[in-house]
This record gives C-alpha cells, structure tokens and sequence, in this order.
C-alpha cells in the first residue's frame, strides 16, 4: 500500500512539474547502457541519479546527426541531455502519467525506467585536477604554461593559487603546488 501512496505523490509531482509540456532540458546523468538493434538504430539508457532514462520506443536512428554523437559515447560517459518524457498510454495499467518501461508497481517505483525521446545528448569532458595540470605543467614556455594554469575550468583550479594577481608568482604557485 505504501508504495501505491507514494505513486500517486509522485504522479501529482510529475503533473505539477511537467504542467505544460513533458520536455527536460539539460539534465545531467551517466549512460549505463549503448546498444542498436537489427537496423542499426541506437538505443541509450542514461541514469540520472537512481533513475534511468530509456528511448527504446523511439530509437535514434542510423540517419540522424544524434547517432553521429552517440556512436562515440560509451557506459560510464557522463552526459547532458534534454529531451522528452512519454505520457503513459493507459492501456495495460493506468494511474502512472509518465511511461515507464517496469513490468511492475514495484520496479516502477524503486527503480524506475521511464520511455523517452532525447533530442540532444551532449558527453562531458571530465578530467581530474592532476590531468588538467599535468597537462599545463607539460608546457615548456611559461606564458603558455600560465595560460593553461589560467584556462583550467573553475573546478581544476587551485583557489590559492589563482587568487594571485602577479601572473610570475601566481606560476611558480601553480608549479610548486603540482610538483
């Protein structure tokens, strides 16, 4: 019974949230699964922090510019994506309001796989601290290096280090930090 309540919250949620329309935009996850079928088309399922999205019933296809990107992603990408939910058809069970691909309540709502069509699927570049600098620290010429140091997106960056105005002091910051 408690999982019924907690359908019907979430059914209100959904409602509330996607009231004009079923699209998302920008949302971030990780693919867990990159797959074609008998005609080459792609299907991908993105797990977006315990849920998982799926675009089984609209495949992207072979022809489309999507496929071009996915083609090279691989499970474990981190990705952004926007797109858009199905709503649940009613047929077979009723109550559900966004497709979902679970063959039971249960699945449904522990581990939810709901249908969608993605309209872009963006990879993140991700890299550690020590890539971002063992990159910069390669560079031979220092106003390169500095460049580089500088240049590193906000997370990479050592907040002592580019605090530093003087661009000599702030780099052997950067270089001795790393060394």
């Amino acid at each position: 019974m408690k999982k019924s309540l907690q359908r019907k919250k979430r059914i209100k949620a959904f409602k509330e949230f996607f009231s004009s329309d079923l699209g998302f935009e920008y949302w971030g996850g990780t693919i867990t699964s990159v797959d074609t079928d008998k005609d080459g088309d792609a299907d991908v399922s993105i797990d977006i922090g315990g849920i998982t999205l799926n675009n089984v019933t609209k495949k992207i296809k072979l022809s489309d510019d999507l496929f071009d990107k996915v083609a090279e992603m691989e499970v474990g990408d981190k990705v952004v994506i926007s797109g858009s939910f199905h709503k649940h058809d009613e047929v077979l069970t009723s109550g559900w309001y966004l497709d979902t691909m679970n063959p039971t309540e249960k699945g449904g709502m522990t581990v939810p796989l709901f249908a969608v069509l993605y309209n872009d699927i963006i990879k993140v570049k991700t890299e550690t601290v020590e890539q971002g600098a063992s990159k910069c620290s390669a560079e031979t010429d220092s106003l390169q290096r500095l460049t580089c140091y500088d240049n590193l997106p906000e997370n990479l960056k050592s907040e002592q280090c580019s605090s530093i105005s003087d661009s000599l002091k702030r780099l052997s910051c950067f270089d001795n930090q790393k060394s």
